[in-house]
């Protein structure tokens, strides 16, 4: 497993305690815990869904960390790297203010993210980016859908050429 892998798996690993036993509302009009998932939704086409039982929109509610991108500099004799994440939310509730269950997701992450810097993880945050926005154009009728995006400090890679 690449090193930027097993950034991605510990930091959602990290997520799944906050929300233990909470449950969140679904189209179905029933409750259920958050599902995670990394890169992307997985595909099961609407075949495969009706022949398991399960409604079109069986995903919601969801956290999905996707990686986006990493870069590596050498400033002042030193290398240093940063990788770039993203975390979509996705959320249903019929309501005009529907738009607030994914918000307090988002800001349990942030809090997560953001707080105790020094605490040992395996993986470390960079405190001087995290940014979160409502995809408003994803988000329609009840469905709604957050974004947020942080920076992880990451591993880099350096060429020692004996002179």
């Amino acid at each position: 497993m690449t090193p930027i892998l097993r950034i991605e798996n510990n930091i959602l690993e990290s997520f799944k305690p906050l929300f233990t036993g909470e449950k969140f509302e679904t189209p179905g009009k029933e409750k259920k815990e958050l599902e995670f998932h990394k890169g992307f939704l997985p595909f099961e086409s609407y075949k495969e869904k009706i022949q398991n039982g399960k409604d079109k929109n069986s995903d919601i509610p969801f956290i999905l960390l996707r990686y986006k991108e990493d870069e590596q500099e050498l400033a002042n004799g030193r290398y240093s790297a940063q990788a770039v994440w993203e975390i979509i939310i996705g959320t249903y509730k019929e309501s005009s203010d529907g738009y607030s269950t994914g918000l307090y997701i988002a800001d349990k992450l942030k809090k997560h993210l953001m707080e105790y810097p020094n605490v040992p993880r395996k993986f470390s945050v960079k405190q001087d980016y995290i940014k979160t926005k409502l995809l408003e154009a994803e988000s329609s009728g009840y469905y709604w859908f957050h974004k947020i995006e942080f920076k992880t400090y990451a591993p880099y890679y350096d060429c020692k050429i004996p002179l």
